[in-house]
């Protein structure tokens, strides 16, 4: 008796143990909801869209969504200029993208910023930055610290008119726009030296 009753104790041990041990019904999502659990490098599943709107408060915004952001969000600037009073730092986190409509359609201007730097990404593992200027920091327009996997495409960063903040001809909400905008500039001055002479 004493091993029959040790034979239905392991058996209704053992499926309890298997039961415990299924799968769940929900998938695994990657980027593009694929079902296959990743593929971004990080595995991390597509998130929300934190959208930052030109107006009086686009600073408080856009400090706002840097800070919310989660693993696989994005930060959405809108078309047009943001005049930004603050440094936009994006820390701890994975797998955020920060975009905005385009180099020439997207400007943050930090001309009027407390900060030293306009993006500042710190502790960050996979970011993308695109389709954006950042315009007139104190320092670095984009600095990137402890970044592992760190995109930058198609965008711009400078002081505009060489000047930075100092500069005679900023960049500003009235004319970043058009044919003869301060933005198209040349991306460097001309090289001093042949690389083909030997």
């Amino acid at each position: 008796m004493q091993t029959r009753t040790r034979t239905l104790a392991i058996s209704l041990f053992t499926a309890l143990l298997v039961a415990g041990c299924g799968s769940s019904d929900a998938p695994s999502t990657g980027p593009a909801g694929d079902g296959n659990g990743g593929g971004n490098g990080g595995g991390v599943a597509p998130g929300r869209t934190l959208s930052v709107p030109i107006g009086a408060n686009a600073t408080q915004e856009a400090i706002e969504a840097f800070i919310r952001a989660r693993p696989g969000d994005t930060i959405r600037f809108d078309c047009g200029f943001y005049d930004l009073t603050s440094t936009l730092l994006l820390t701890q986190t994975e797998g955020v993208t920060i975009k905005g409509c385009g180099m020439d359609e997207t400007v943050l201007s930090f001309r009027n910023s407390d900060g030293v730097e306009g993006l500042l990404i710190d502790e960050v593992r996979g970011v993308v930055i695109e389709d954006l200027t950042v315009a007139d920091p104190a320092g670095n327009g984009i600095e990137m610290r402890n970044v592992d996997h760190g995109t930058v495409r198609s965008v711009r960063a400078f002081w505009s008119s060489g000047g930075g903040r100092e500069s005679p001809n900023p960049v500003t909400a009235d004319n970043y726009a058009g044919d003869d905008s301060p933005l198209h500039v040349a991306c460097t001055d001309p090289a001093t030296q042949d690389p083909d002479s030997s």
